[in-house]
């Protein structure tokens, strides 16, 4: 089962499937123009050109992209306020692209969108949709297994934390999982989960970057064999929960 959980990887959504690689290359792209210390305008333009082709696939990456690309770039030392700034225009953009899809879907209610009775957002309703699918004393459980990864790395190697990527992608993940406690759509959406996709490419992005660094950590002799074979089997067991999950699906027909 992994509704009510959080997991990098789904299968029965075309849609974030098909979204997961230009999740991927946005983030990659971001990253290289926060790295550099001069902006250069065909980044900016591929970042505008990745961030419209997310709106149009899926907007729900660009909830926790977008302001974690803001702080990146208030944190950022590297560029000029000039070059900041125009650090925000593709941002910017994108922002202006989820309040039109947001007027389409709940004020406009076009194409697809419309639906019977009234569609709306909830705010500040802790949890609703995660105990929807789990009892109450398992969510702490269902969160711990879900992160045990980034976990352990937290507390055995913090350190990994504070480099730009990973830190970057933790922002990322933090800001998807408020977003998925506190935001539950009304109405015939409801049972859909519109504000809990983002934390399936946030928990992918999170779970790669922190994957490059350690292996980068271990090339350099920075990471002892303790430690790296620790991570290998946490992440080992993540892989194999998700072939056991494919394999009762296969098996025996239980999808939840």
């Amino acid at each position: 089962m992994y509704l009510g959980k959080v997991t990098p990887n789904v299968w029965h959504n075309s849609t974030i499937i098909f979204l997961q690689p230009f999740t991927l290359l946005l983030f990659w792209e971001e990253y290289k123009v926060l790295s550099q210390r001069k902006v250069k305008t065909k980044q900016l333009v591929l970042v505008v050109i990745l961030i419209i082709i997310n709106a149009l696939i899926k907007p729900s990456f660009l909830f926790v992209f977008i302001p974690a690309s803001f702080i990146m770039i208030i944190l950022s030392k590297s560029s000029t306020i000039k070059e900041k700034v125009l650090l925000f225009y593709p941002l910017i953009i994108g922002l202006l692209m989820l309040v039109v899809l947001g007027l389409l879907i709940y004020f406009f209610e076009t194409g697809n969108f419309k639906s019977e009775g009234e569609n709306g957002i909830s705010l500040f309703k802790p949890l609703d949709f995660y105990l929807a699918w789990l009892p109450k004393y398992y969510f702490p459980f269902a969160m711990i297994l879900s992160f045990l990864f980034p976990i352990l790395v937290l507390f055995l190697k913090a350190n990994v934390y504070l480099s730009k990527s990973v830190l970057f992608a933790s922002i990322m993940m933090f800001g998807a999982l408020i977003i998925s406690f506190l935001f539950i759509e009304e109405g015939a959406r409801r049972s859909h989960g519109n504000f809990v996709w983002q934390n399936i490419p946030a928990l992918y992005i999170l779970v790669l970057t922190l994957s490059i660094k350690l292996i980068e950590l271990y090339k350099k002799n920075k990471l002892s064999n303790a430690q790296a074979y620790t991570f290998l089997i946490i992440f080992v067991l993540h892989v194999f929960s998700g072939v056991i999950y494919l394999g009762r699906v296969l098996l025996f027909k239980e999808i939840m």
